[in-house]
């Protein structure tokens, strides 16, 4: 909010992705088991770093899109949050559908 307000869309979105691929690659070293076996908290952590980023490209989108659309204001927040809401469904049912199980738990 406050960082957009003064910098604008493009350099929050910039550090939202720079912050957001960080958490995404250090979650995948240790999915990759390149950073030996972390405690959950640690795994959260990371989460939260790569949550972080994307909250900071949500406010860039959702910032830019009020402004552009000022008439339109509650259609557009509405049709921005209900995909990115549903992009998890998507990208999981997507997921499931060509990377079927092999029949092995996960532990």
């Amino acid at each position: 909010g406050v960082f957009y307000d003064r910098a604008g869309p493009k350099l929050t979105g910039l550090i939202g992705a720079i912050v957001s691929a960080f958490g995404y690659f250090l979650i995948f070293q240790v999915t990759a088991d390149n950073l030996g076996s972390p405690s959950v908290y640690t795994v959260a952590f990371l989460f939260a770093i790569a949550w972080q980023g994307c909250s900071w490209e949500d406010t860039a989108a959702i910032g830019t899109s009020v402004k552009n659309f000022p008439h339109d204001r509650g259609l557009v927040l509405g049709l921005l949050k209900s995909f990115f809401g549903l992009s998890g469904a998507i990208v999981s049912s997507l997921a499931a559908g060509f990377f079927p199980s092999s029949g092995k738990e996960v532990n």
